[in-house]
């Protein structure tokens, strides 16, 4: 994907754009039976005591567009191989971005080297064994398959929207796949991969100013429309404010401040935390804190969502209720403070 020349572009008007888009501009990512050959490596080669293998790739490609033109392209990929091993309690760790033989023999040597060297963990908890992965797809072909030269047209809908109002219009559109692959000395083996598309547009005009955001796992879920007639409600709404006199009022939030609402509240939801008295939940497990609306949940059982089928030290995925009907029931535990207090860790 390449933007037309400079000297084109001024020629003609400086917020106008044109692309042209390879015909293959797809790449396919690794095969699982590359990550499965080097997890088998490891595991005949690593002579710690323990060890955890993480391999991620990513592809990725993003278009960002402001003053109701394009003004950057990012597409590529990446890759990382991760391992963590263990002698005693004594952990080190080295990465890679490739897992040809000689790269994992590398990063072995060098894990094993820093582990030896290494004070003792603390914290260590040896790595997780055996467990039944949930099935569960978090990958859309639909999201893969969509193309450069779509996203560019969408962006080039949204812009003309915006000069219809004499606004300016800034974003951002990208599609993003990934990849990752865990395999633990114990006995864990995992895989899955995942899809998202998201697109978000400012429109600001004088002192108006709003925004319209979505993201999903399916790009066949996107209405490109119906973010535009979204965007132009607000944008609308804005251009004729009233005078409020002083008080209290039920505000209505929109959709993207409950998202950002509701990632700091997730965020903050750590046991350890609040059994250190470093959150608002202190003391408030199996207790009314919220109101009785009100009902968090982790799930498996939405096709349309993103759920992970295992965490990055391979806990299986699971449903599970945060909080239900305002009572905090679950608060998310690393492995290691599951142990010292003795009860089953719970993901986040």
């Amino acid at each position: 994907l390449r933007e037309r020349s400079a000297d084109a572009s001024r020629e003609n008007d400086a917020r106008s754009f044109s692309y042209s888009v390879p015909k293959n501009s797809r790449r396919r990512f690794p095969m699982i039976k590359q990550f499965e050959k080097a997890g088998k490596f490891v595991k005949q080669n690593c002579t710690a005591d323990d060890f955890i293998l993480r391999i991620y790739s990513t592809d990725s490609r993003k278009t960002r567009f402001a003053q109701n033109a394009i003004t950057q392209h990012i597409d590529g990929s990446n890759f990382s191989a991760d391992l963590t091993v263990a002698f005693g309690n004594k952990t080190g760790s080295a990465t890679i971005n490739q897992i040809d033989e000689e790269s994992l023999k590398h990063i072995i040597k060098t894990a094993q080297e820093i582990a030896k060297f290494n004070q003792p963990d603390p914290e260590f908890v040896s790595s997780e064994g055996k467990n039944d992965i949930p099935e569960f797809q978090n990958y859309s072909e639909n999201t893969a398959n969509l193309t450069a030269e779509e996203m560019v047209n969408n962006i080039g809908k949204c812009i003309k929207n915006a000069k219809t109002k004499d606004a300016a219009l800034s974003g951002i559109t990208e599609k993003n796949l990934w990849q990752s692959y865990i395999i633990t000395k114990n006995g864990f083996e995992g895989f899955d991969k995942f899809s998202s598309f998201s697109h978000s547009m400012t429109l600001k005009k004088d002192s108006v100013e709003t925004k319209v955001a979505r993201g999903m796992k399916d790009y066949n879920l996107f209405d490109l429309q119906k973010e535009i007639n979204q965007l132009n409600s607000q944008f609308e709404s804005l251009g004729k404010p009233q005078k409020t006199p002083t008080g209290k009022y039920n505000v209505i939030l929109r959709p993207a401040a409950v998202d950002n609402l509701f990632a700091f509240l997730y965020w903050m939801m750590n046991m350890r935390d609040a059994d250190e008295g470093v959150n608002p939940f202190t003391g408030q497990l199996g207790k009314q804190f919220f109101g009785k609306s009100f009902t968090l949940r982790s799930t498996l059982d939405d096709d349309s969502l993103i759920a992970q089928r295992f965490t990055n030290e391979g806990l299986p995925g699971i449903n599970t209720n945060l909080v239900k009907t305002g009572v905090i029931e679950n608060l998310p535990t690393s492995r290691y403070y599951a142990q010292l207090k003795g009860i089953k860790p719970v993901s986040q």
